[in-house]
């Protein structure tokens, strides 16, 4: 799929830089009083931050092929990956500010798995929420009706993967990046 290392580094870049464009173009129109809209496009922030991680991970420990083509074509994919990458963001900084126990449940003390977990179920209908006024047979749905918890559990996956991507391939490099994952080869 890729031709190099460094073509997909170049990839992984885009992506990341796509993310922040979406994210800020989020919250911008959240600040407008489009919660609709500004969650759904906090979604694709993810998901470009999360194929930017992906792209990062083949490039350090090369996926299947079938595994990268989901990662440009599955939106189900890019959430969980972006949803396991977020919990484990946020388990080591836990650990690293000594907020989670050692002989206690990180997800109770944290309190953010739950909230990773169910923005990963949700994603893929609060981006179509977001986006689409919809008619159930019963009643109508519009993004206006998208709630500020729901536009908050959005923001929160996206500014962690947005984070993450943009800390490995915008202030790292690829010769760092092909280091670290030869010596987790090890």
């Amino acid at each position: 799929m890729f031709t190099s290392t460094e073509d997909a580094w170049v990839g992984a870049v885009h992506s990341t830089k796509n993310a922040r464009v979406l994210y800020e173009s989020g919250t911008l129109l959240y600040r407008q009083g489009h919660v609709g809209c500004a969650s759904a496009l906090l979604v694709l922030s993810a998901e470009e931050s999360s194929k930017a991680m992906g792209i990062g991970q083949h490039i350090t420990n090369p996926l299947p092929p079938k595994n990268l083509r989901q990662l440009f074509r599955t939106h189900v994919f890019k959430h969980q990956g972006g949803a396991h990458a977020s919990a484990i963001a946020h388990l080591l900084v836990g650990m690293l500010r000594n907020q989670v126990p050692d002989k206690t449940p990180a997800h109770r003390e944290c309190g953010v798995i739950e909230q990773i977990e169910k923005w990963r179920i949700n994603a893929d209908n609060l981006k179509k929420r977001g986006f689409y006024v919809d008619y159930t047979g019963e009643k109508w749905h519009s993004p206006d009706q998208l709630t500020q918890e729901e536009y908050e559990g959005a923001r929160f996956v996206a500014e962690t993967l947005l984070t993450m991507s943009e800390g490995f391939f915008l202030q790292g490099t690829l010769d760092e990046l092909k280091s670290h994952g030869s010596q987790n080869a090890r």
